[in-house]
């Protein structure tokens, strides 16, 4: 897949410039049947780094695009767990998208005064 090339700047992208490349990010793997990743979605945008991808999403105006372009890469992170070989997905899911398998519990105590004296 080709990535647009920023001449080593960084795009200074509208909302809706950042939708249409998103868009043709996954339009683009849809029809090369390459997976998404949000690497792929980073260099299509014309980032250099996923710093850029954050920053943008504290943007005033860009935090709905940004975070449906991100959830449609996590969605086929998802999917991929449906598979045979899901390790791949999980590992991106965990490292890249916050997801964890670990259980915390809470247990809290709590003291019942009975009016008795018990000593």
């Amino acid at each position: 897949m080709a990535y647009l090339s920023t001449g080593g700047c960084e795009p200074d992208l509208t909302p809706e410039q950042f939708h249409e490349r998103s868009l043709a990010y996954f339009e683009q793997c849809k029809e090369d049947k390459e997976p998404l990743t949000t690497s792929g979605l980073i260099l299509a945008l014309g980032f250099a780094s996923r710093q850029s991808l954050y920053d943008y999403s504290k943007r005033e105006g860009y935090e709905a695009v940004v975070n449906r372009a991100k959830m449609v890469v996590e969605h086929g992170y998802e999917l991929k767990l449906h598979g045979v070989a899901v390790t791949g997905a999980i590992f991106a899911l965990k490292n890249f998208k916050g997801w964890s398998d670990k259980q915390e519990y809470e247990i809290t105590e709590k003291v019942i005064d009975t009016g008795e004296d018990e000593w």
